[in-house]
Order: structure tokens, then C-alpha cells, then sequence
């Protein structure tokens, strides 16, 4: 397995393990290594390695490679989003705390400050390899503090609690209040929903969330995981998958670990875009 020469602008390389799987041994053993039991594990797949960790709403908003796209432009779409989205006819609308709408939305979606990640490895190496079979994937695992503060959207009644008697505690769950103190904090956040939805369960989805950092490329998220929170270890691992491994990958997880679209994706939403890719 070599070192690979990631040029992410919102990655620094001497402070990143960036590594090029060149067998399925090796991407397997990357993931036993780098997760950390002592440490709070997500993982996220890209399937082009050129792909940036951007949010869906920032590069919704970046028109030019020059705009800048940060927190205040970030809040004030999101508090339009919010407010147009209050008027739409939807069961119950009004019960929707701000953080249940960013969950509804990104899982149906729309643009938000949210990232995608789940709590299932295998997950995350699907989402590396199950498209763009010309180019290589992207691999990640993000390795945050245990005490990382983790919400979780409750739609029965709607409302937001924090998880873990070790998170660090937000007081309230204003929306406002809970980005405030991520700010102060420089830490991302993890975001969990209790839903009834086959998809979600089935990838065992969360989601990152926090500050909108400084440009459009979420550098909160990045800087966070790198910076010193009293153990000397790398929060961000990033492993390139060769082109010419995703099909076998695929093969293994479908075959050892029934992972494959048909599981991932259990509603007639994921069996209609199975059939439209489907050649």
C-alpha cells in the first residue's frame, strides 16, 4: 500500500493519512487499522477521487471557483429554506424543530450544511465503488473524540435531544444556540435521526454538521478533525480505491456481507433509480 499525493486544498497532507490501496486486502486491512475503538467512527465513500467534502447547499451557492461561501451566506439560505418550506402542505410542518428539516431534507435531497456518513464501514466502501467505474473512489474514515456532541432528531414528539452522559452538554436546542456553540467549539457535531425508514436504517446513516468554516470547502470539518484533543492520533484517514477494484469490492461486499442496492435502498424510491441506471 503506497502513500498517495493528495492535493485536496482543504486537506493538509502532513497532517492527513492519505493512502492507495492497490488489493482488497489492503483496503480491508486499512479499515481494521485505522478505526480506533476509542474514538467515535464514521465513515463516509465518494466515488470519484477528485470529489471534495462539500456540503450540498455550499455548492448549491458557489457560482465561480472565486465565491467564498461561508456561514452567513450558508444561515441566511437556510432561514429562507425554512420559512418557504413552512408554507408547503406537509403533515404537521409546523412541528419540525430546524434540525429535524436539515435531517428531512438531506435524506430527500435538498441543500444543506449537512454530510453524509454512517456508522457501517462496509457502507461507506459501497458508496466508494458502486459508481463511476472509470475513475477511482474515495474511502474515508473520520475518527472524532468520543465526547463529539451527537443530536438526535426524534419525530415523535419533534424535537432534538443529546446523546451520551460524556458529550459535551449545548444548552437549549435552538438551532442557533447549538451552531454558536460549535463555532466557539471548532468541533463538528453528529446528527442521528429515529426514523421509520427502511434506507436509513439499512446504511445506518448519520450525518456531520456544524459551522460553516471559512470558504466553501467546510473547512471546519477538516481543521476539527486534525486538531489536538488530548491524544496524538490522526482524525482523518482517506484511502484512494483503484478503478480497477470497485467491481470485485462490490462483488465481495453483495457476496460476504449482503450489502448491494437492492439492501441499501429498500423503498420503490431506490428500486425506480435501480431500474432507470440499470442497463
Amino acid at each position: 500500500m503506497e502513500r498517495f499525493n493528495f492535493n485536496w486544498e482543504n486537506i493538509p497532507n502532513e497532517s492527513t493519512k492519505v493512502v492507495k490501496a492497490k488489493t482488497i486486502k489492503e483496503v480491508l486491512d486499512f479499515i481494521v487499522d485505522n478505526t480506533d475503538s476509542s474514538l467515535l467512527n464514521v465513515y463516509r465513500g465518494q466515488s470519484n477521487s477528485e470529489w471534495k467534502i462539500v456540503s450540498s447547499i455550499q455548492r448549491m451557492m458557489k457560482k465561480s471557483p472565486a465565491d467564498i461561501v461561508d456561514e452567513s451566506i450558508v444561515i441566511t439560505k437556510e432561514k429562507e429554506i425554512f420559512k418557504e418550506l413552512k408554507t408547503w402542505a406537509i403533515e404537521n410542518i409546523d412541528q419540525y424543530t430546524e434540525l429535524a428539516l436539515l435531517s428531512f431534507l438531506q435524506h430527500h435531497g435538498g441543500p444543506t450544511r449537512l454530510i453524509d456518513v454512517t456508522k457501517d464501514p462496509f457502507v461507506g466502501l459501497f458508496f466508494a465503488c458502486n459508481e463511476n467505474s472509470h475513475v477511482d473512489g474515495t474511502f474515508f474514515i473520520f475518527s472524532l473524540p468520543i465526547n463529539t456532541p451527537t443530536y438526535t432528531v426524534k419525530f415523535d414528539p419533534m424535537n432534538i435531544i443529546l446523546n451520551g452522559t460524556t458529550a459535551t452538554i449545548i444548552e437549549g436546542t435552538n438551532y442557533n444556540s447549538v451552531l454558536k456553540k460549535q463555532q466557539e467549539q471548532n468541533t463538528p457535531a453528529i446528527l442521528t435521526s429515529y426514523i421509520n425508514e427502511p434506507r436509513i436504517k439499512a446504511q445506518r446513516a448519520a450525518f456531520l454538521f456544524g459551522y460553516c468554516g471559512r470558504n466553501n470547502h467546510v473547512v471546519n470539518y477538516i481543521e476539527a478533525f486534525n486538531m489536538d484533543v488530548d491524544i496524538k492520533k490522526e482524525h482523518l484517514k482517506v484511502l484512494i480505491i483503484k478503478k480497477e477494484l470497485k467491481n470485485d469490492i462490490l462483488k465481495l461486499l453483495d457476496s460476504s456481507y449482503g450489502i448491494n442496492y437492492k439492501t441499501l435502498f429498500p423503498d420503490f424510491e431506490g428500486a425506480s433509480l435501480y431500474f432507470k441506471k440499470k442497463k
